[in-house]
């Protein structure tokens, strides 16, 4: 490799690092060459090939089209085991980090005041200090951290925590129980799920023993319900528990609520109570990003024992799995009891031996970008792809974005934020509520259905023409 083009891969290395944070790329592992507009990436498997073809090619193309704009750039890879150097533990996207973003008090030994009965229900392996938080549940983290510290008259005394299964609320909720118990406070707290606060009515109901709830659940001074989303068509229990709300509230007692459902999506909650959810603050988990879920593996890992994680195997896992904590984490015991039993490290061939996946999948898979996915959805729609990023909100121009967006978080590997910035620099949650919205269209709706069929042909198979507009 010539001197000049050996800096313009090194200089392509290092702009592709500081924008992707790839653990794959490293100055040995590629040559540019210019006379051939060829871009030739050796890499060390098959699966790595694909990882940097569907989430590096593009970036490739477009480093060296700024410096070389009046070439065709072509892009060659070279598989060859032996280019297998140990790498540099990866480094994480900044939105992303192990320890909380906020100060963490060290853990001490859990103090219970005289006279207080040990807090029902709380893990105390969920800790703050083992909260990976990202991009994703940052608002919902620090917010569980700051009421933790002033639980009782502080500023904050609701919070309401909403997202997927497996992402984290029950964590959060035995967090703050376990930070308040941690702090030596004369405080009594109470994690429940709110099928048990079901179970409980009903019982006292039916033995005419409605003070014995009462006793249980208004004399706490913190509590924390889980999935509060249970609580909808039990007209009598949601009267039991507004009561209740209303008792802890009004004494500026701390009440934490966690539900698969945000307050505004729980049709068939009384609307006193609905309201009631949007006193305090209200925080959405989203499902974790990438870098995220990476981190999530490794601190997984190093908790089972599995040291001889590889940073590919942790690449492919979190790129296998991406809506699901319990899940990631699961796919991670199954590789490593697989690993275990035949002593060797946890490699992507091991991982992709113990889920079943094909060692091969994803090396010759044609990319699909978000920018491939908003062009081909805009021409449906017969609109322009800039009205699609621009701030337009006709109802016409809105459906396309709004499937675009759906069929990129279907279709591609990136992530919220990500689509977010293809489509003029939007949020993760407008993302989030555009798929929603194309995903209850798409069960109500067999012509929305069949559109996103019809647009995700069209997309996989690379072809882009015009098939007018959808219902």
């Amino acid at each position: 490799m010539s001197d000049s083009n050996s800096f313009v891969w090194r200089d392509f290395v290092e702009e592709t690092l500081n924008g992707s944070r790839c653990v794959y790329l490293e100055p040995a592992d590629g040559e540019f060459i210019p006379e051939q507009n060829l871009l030739r990436i050796i890499t060390s498997s098959t699966w790595a090939r694909g990882a940097i073809q569907k989430r590096h090619a593009p970036a490739m193309k477009a480093i060296l089209q700024r410096r070389y704009p009046n070439q065709p750039i072509e892009l060659e890879y070279v598989v060859n085991p032996e280019n297998s150097s140990p790498r540099p533990a990866r480094m994480l996207d900044d939105a992303t980090e192990i320890a909380p973003p906020l100060p963490v008090r060290r853990r001490q030994p859990a103090v219970v005041p005289i006279g207080q009965d040990r807090p029902s229900g709380l893990n105390p392996q969920y800790v703050f200090e083992r909260f990976i938080i990202g991009s994703s549940n940052r608002l919902a983290a620090a917010t569980a951290m700051s009421v933790s510290e002033r639980p009782v008259n502080g500023p904050c005394n609701l919070l309401f925590l909403s997202g997927g299964s497996g992402l984290g609320k029950t964590h959060l909720l035995h967090a703050i129980g376990n930070a308040v118990v941690e702090s030596g406070a004369p405080l009594k707290t109470l994690y429940v799920s709110a099928e048990t606060f079901l179970n409980d009515t009903i019982k006292a109901i039916g033995n005419s023993q409605t003070q014995l709830v009462r006793n249980k659940y208004r004399t706490n001074d913190v509590l924390l319900m889980d999935d509060v989303q249970i609580l909808q068509k039990k007209e009598q229990t949601q009267i039991e528990f507004l009561h209740t709300f209303n008792d802890l509230y009004n004494a500026n007692k701390l009440i934490v609520l966690a539900s698969d459902d945000a307050p505004n999506d729980m049709s068939e909650i009384e609307e006193r109570i609905k309201t009631r959810f949007l006193w305090g603050v209200t925080a959405r988990i989203y499902p974790p990003e990438f870098e995220t879920r990476v981190a999530i593996l490794k601190r997984k890992a190093a908790d089972i024992g599995a040291v001889e994680l590889e940073d590919e195997a942790a690449e492919y896992l979190a790129e296998r799995i991406d809506s699901n904590i319990r899940e990631l984490e699961g796919s991670l015991m199954t590789a490593f009891q697989h690993a275990r039993l035949l002593r060797v490290p946890i490699t992507v061939d091991v991982a992709q031996e113990a889920l079943g996946g094909d060692a091969n999948s994803g090396g010759g898979a044609e990319f699909i970008s978000a920018k491939q996915t908003l062009e081909t959805t805009a021409e449906f729609y017969g609109v322009s792809a800039s009205k699609m990023k621009s701030k337009l909100r006709t109802q016409h121009v809105a459906n396309a974005r709004h499937m675009a967006m759906y069929l990129c978080r279907q279709l591609t590997d990136h992530s919220l934020m990500e689509i977010g910035r293809e489509f003029g620099g939007r949020d993760h949650s407008t993302v989030h509520s555009a798929c929603k919205k194309i995903e209850n269209e798409a069960q109500e709706n067999p012509g929305t259905a069949e559109t996103i069929e019809r647009l995700k042909q069209l997309i996989q198979g690379g072809r882009s023409r015009r098939g007018g507009s959808a219902s």
